[in-house]
């Protein structure tokens, strides 16, 4: 159902797909960065990824359809800084608990990171809602979570805290709601 394609990869249309995206107001409110970027910066960034083993972007498909990107930054030590953002479409289907979970299953089952962590604007609720579910403030104290630096609040996620989650079936659970969800919608 979902596949994961690495930026250095993608074709000409693939990378106008992720560009179009991320200039998206809706998208670009929520960055650390909310400018749009320009063409050059964008196949610049790209090229750059090449080299720099710090970093994966991943270009995200449902049923071969583009839905969205997850990144990881800052890698080292098994760690790296985490984010993503959707389609609208996507959005409106009620797959962003689906995405999420994919997504971290991916990182988690298909490379060596074991210890992901975030920052998300402080107003983005649905952010802060998936982030929650997935366990990203179970170890966290609380004086992080209201720690307002530039308007960010920090989340982490290891991986055995991620296969707790899922081996308790609550994550299938919430999958299995979700695509009930995302069938009524299809089907309407």
């Amino acid at each position: 159902m979902y596949t994961f394609k690495n930026f250095t990869t993608l074709t000409f249309n693939e990378i106008e797909n992720v560009l179009h995206l991320r200039n998206q107001s809706f998208i670009r409110e929520w960055m650390f960065n909310n400018n749009i970027i320009t063409w050059e910066e964008h196949i610049a960034f790209i090229k750059n990824l090449k080299n720099d083993s710090s970093k994966t972007y991943l270009y995200v498909m449902r049923d071969d359809e583009f839905i969205g990107v997850y990144s990881v930054n800052e890698i080292k030590n098994c760690s790296g800084q985490a984010g993503f953002y959707i389609s609208m479409e996507a959005r409106k289907q009620k797959l962003a608990f689906e995405f999420l979970y994919f997504c971290l299953d991916y990182i988690f089952q298909s490379t060596t990171i074991a210890k992901l962590y975030g920052f998300e604007a402080i107003d983005n609720k649905n952010a802060f809602t998936l982030n929650k579910l997935f366990g990203f403030y179970a170890n966290i104290d609380q004086h992080l979570l209201k720690n307002d630096q530039e308007g960010f609040r920090y989340g982490e996620l290891t991986q055995s805290q991620f296969n707790q989650l899922v081996s308790s079936n609550k994550i299938r659970r919430m999958l299995k709601f979700s695509n009930s969800i995302v069938y009524k919608f299809i089907k309407s």
